[in-house]
């Protein structure tokens, strides 16, 4: 990994950065706002630089936000969660084995463990020790909400995991205020049975340590089904 300076985004996808005495474009995983995180002059995690025929030669893993290091590869949530599962992490979905991008009718799920359907849903927006999801209009992830709220509803056991690839979260929250579509999605598929789950993670140079679960509330009231 090679450590560079933030300048601006280009597009959702591009971002121009200052790396080893140049600036060169690079590709920005998370195509979310990514509030809070990437601001003009903020240090960067690069990866690279790549050979052709790639056309950027870097991709920012992640970004850093005072001390902390927060990771902007939404994939990198999922691996974190299968890593945090195999561990007991989550002791509620229970199964023998975990199967990853798992298809029912015609949608398509992060994983599959036993009969329970998991959903991973990447958190880097927090301020003051809170996690923030989303960071934008996520019409994406309110569909995923409806499919497994109706999955629930007819006895299919489903969950959503919260994961947070920054060690400075303690509990996260809902962002009502930035869509408030997907937080009653949440709301409803949490009533209709959906386990709706969170953990952290500690993001380092060397690779994620020291993940804990952590609460999820929903306009600042108790966590869902801890």
């Amino acid at each position: 990994m090679t450590i560079g300076r933030f300048l601006e985004r280009m597009n959702r996808f591009v971002a121009r950065v200052a790396v080893e005495g140049s600036i060169e474009l690079a590709h920005v995983p998370d195509t979310g706002r990514m509030t809070g995180v990437l601001e003009p002059g903020c240090r960067v995690e690069l990866e690279g630089p790549s050979e052709p025929p790639r056309k950027l030669r870097w991709s920012m893993t992640g970004a850093w936000v005072r001390n902390t290091l927060v990771g902007t590869v939404p994939a990198r949530a999922n691996s974190l969660f299968a890593e945090a599962w195999r561990s007991g992490m989550f002791p509620e979905l229970a199964g023998e084995g975990l199967r990853a991008e798992v298809r029912v009718r015609q949608s398509r799920f992060d994983f599959q463990t036993g009969e329970t359907l998991v959903e991973v849903k990447s958190v880097t927006l927090a301020s003051s020790g809170i996690g923030r999801f989303p960071d934008a209009v996520t019409a994406r992830g309110s569909k995923h909400l409806r499919e497994l709220t109706e999955l629930a509803l007819r006895k299919r056991p489903c969950a959503v995991v919260f994961a947070a690839q920054r060690g400075d979260v303690e509990r996260i929250e809902l962002a009502h205020e930035i869509d408030p579509l997907f937080a009653q999605e949440a709301e409803r598929a949490g009533d209709a049975g959906v386990l709706i789950l969170g953990c952290r993670f500690d993001m380092t140079r060397p690779g994620a340590q020291g993940g804990k679960r952590v609460d999820v509330r929903w306009l600042g009231q108790e966590g869902f089904n801890r």
